[in-house]
């Protein structure tokens, strides 16, 4: 099958526009707004009234505690007296305004899943309708995938009374294919071997899109290495003041005097171990090259962070290029000095120096290694995406998004990737 030219592509893109998602973005700003005040009214209730155990803790121990030892600081109750009753007030009003709002809340918006008042992200009620359709318009052998819609694969649910056994094997075979397009498309195979990651203790996924162009196949997954998130770490600290308030402060004074010199203590002696771990946060790129090689080549960019990737010193030796000005912003290192050379030419060094002003990145690492070029892409914000919780979508949010597919196909064409060449 040809591939579309980019032209074509764009007369697809804007085709979609107008007779797909014009149809679709006035609810979807609708949920969004009422969905959006709903839950700043829910976490502005949630955080006042998880203070009422502060004040409740500061009034009935640590008060005490503070004015026995620093008497002068008594005027501090007038302050915590005004404290006490704003924060009162702000549960009150956003009580109100939950009730409200709650009255007006979007049927569609409870129906995308999440409790009550903690939604999921309405972005997925558009992407389910209209992702599909969008990667068409760059790969017609193309798949998106979205982990949130196969959050349940690991598990197939058991054999309920009202099936027969011949249905239980059939659905039993179904969540088995679907568990299996999870492991075989979703997930990025033995990325930390690819030595151009800091260590990460998790990778979180999220959009990941399947196709081919130019005959290379190309898979592209946006990812990022954060152990918690803000509603997470929120949860976690909730939960603290909340125990501090049940155990009289002591559970406080037992941190304050025992947790948090140990903590401190702890990033004192590994703080060298702790500085090779770095957040990611942006899209990991394979591609299928039509270049036959055996060895394995990694490269990142010039910077301390990219120095502490650990990798086998004695195996991988620093490779010597041609272009000074490729060597001045990145370190090549590789288990095969002639191949390595034969792979980094100088147009594909420059071609690589490019990508970072194309995507707008932090910095771009890269290896060959498998007959494959992956590409780590830290952008440092969320990529693919039709929707924000902050400002309505619009034609430049999806022509934002429009290029960032264009760039990714772009990368084959600059770094002919689809030249059929060999050792």
């Amino acid at each position: 099958m040809e591939d579309k030219t980019y032209s074509q592509m764009w007369q697809e893109f804007v085709e979609f526009y107008y007779n797909d998602v014009n149809d679709k973005l006035p609810r979807y700003t609708y949920m969004r707004r009422i969905e959006g005040s709903l839950q700043l009214a829910f976490w502005g209730f949630f955080c006042s009234f998880s203070l009422i155990y502060a004040f409740i803790l500061w009034n009935e121990f640590a008060s005490k505690f503070v004015y026995t030892i620093f008497p002068s600081l008594k005027f501090l109750s007038i302050v915590v007296g005004v404290l006490w009753g704003f924060d009162v007030g702000v549960v009150v009003v956003s009580f109100i305004a939950l009730l409200i709002l709650s009255s007006m809340n979007s049927p569609g918006a409870v129906k995308s899943g999440g409790t009550r008042y903690i939604q999921q992200d309405l972005e997925m009620e558009l992407k389910k309708d209209l992702m599909p359709k969008f990667v068409k318009i760059f790969f017609e052998d193309g798949s998106w995938y979205k982990k949130s819609m196969y959050k349940d694969v690991n598990s197939v649910q058991p054999y309920e009374k009202t099936e027969t056994q011949e249905e239980y094997c059939k659905r039993y075979e179904e969540e088995g294919k679907r568990r299996r397009v999870y492991e075989q498309k979703f997930r990025i195979k033995n990325l930390r071997n690819l030595k151009i990651m800091n260590p990460y203790p998790r990778l979180n996924y999220d959009d990941a899109i399947i196709g081919s162009f130019r005959d290379i196949s190309i898979n592209i997954y946006e990812v990022d290495t954060k152990m918690l998130k803000f509603p997470e770490i929120f949860i976690i600290c909730f939960l603290f003041i909340w125990f501090c308030g049940f155990t009289g402060g002591l559970l406080l004074l037992v941190f304050f005097c025992i947790i948090l010199p140990l903590i401190i203590l702890f990033l004192l002696i590994f703080s060298f171990k702790i500085f090779q771990y770095s957040k990611f946060r942006g899209v990991v790129i394979e591609f299928d090259m039509n270049k036959n090689f055996k060895g394995h080549t990694f490269f990142h960019e010039e910077s301390l962070r990219a120095k502490k990737i650990p990798y086998n010193k004695n195996l991988y030796k620093k490779v010597d290029l041609e272009s000074v000005s490729f060597e001045n912003k990145y370190n090549v290192y590789s288990d095969d000095q002639i191949e390595a050379r034969y792979l980094l030419t100088p147009s594909m060094m420059e071609r690589i120096e490019n990508l970072k002003f194309t995507f707008k990145a932090k910095y771009v690492r890269g290896a060959f290694k498998d007959n494959k070029l992956t590409l780590a892409i830290h952008t440092g914000k969320d990529m693919f995406a039709m929707g924000s919780d902050f400002k309505d979508s619009d034609s430049n949010t999806f022509q934002e998004l429009y290029d960032e597919m264009i760039s990714v196909l772009k990368i084959v064409d600059e770094l002919k990737l689809n030249q059929h060449t060999g050792l």
